[in-house]
């Protein structure tokens, strides 16, 4: 299976975050969203969802936001498109007493634009259901 070259690198990462953070507790998964769910958590990292390039993004954004409901989901994106998309299946999945707000990686506003555009700003806009 693809995913399992990830499964070695999660489990050290994880290992790792025990031994240096042990009041944190930390779960560290490879995991098929669109087959299985993911667990209830307390907050929630979905970083680069490429929800514009097609594919099973509906029960995967689903899925994320049902796990994380109660607690927070931080989706971070390098497009505008894609924040855009993102903002409006947040808002299509969130439970009733949760709110979506897109902000601009603050990064971005404190640093001065390249005269060469960059051809990807990883991580410009962050979206906080909570």
């Amino acid at each position: 299976e693809l995913l399992d070259r990830y499964y070695c690198d999660w489990a050290i990462a994880q290992n790792w975050f025990k031994k240096y953070h042990p009041r944190i507790e930390v779960h560290l998964l490879v995991r098929d969203l669109v087959e299985h769910s993911l667990p209830k958590a307390g907050l929630t990292i979905a970083l680069h969802p490429e929800v514009t390039r097609g594919g099973n993004w509906f029960p995967i954004m689903g899925s994320v936001l049902r796990s994380g409901d109660g607690g927070l989901c931080v989706f971070a994106t390098f497009y505008d498109d894609e924040m855009r998309t993102v903002l409006n299946m947040a808002n299509m999945y969130k439970s009733d007493s949760s709110t979506v707000q897109a902000v601009e990686n603050p990064y971005y506003t404190r640093c001065p634009p390249t005269e060469e555009p960059s051809t990807s700003e990883r991580m410009r806009h962050l979206i906080f259901v909570r």
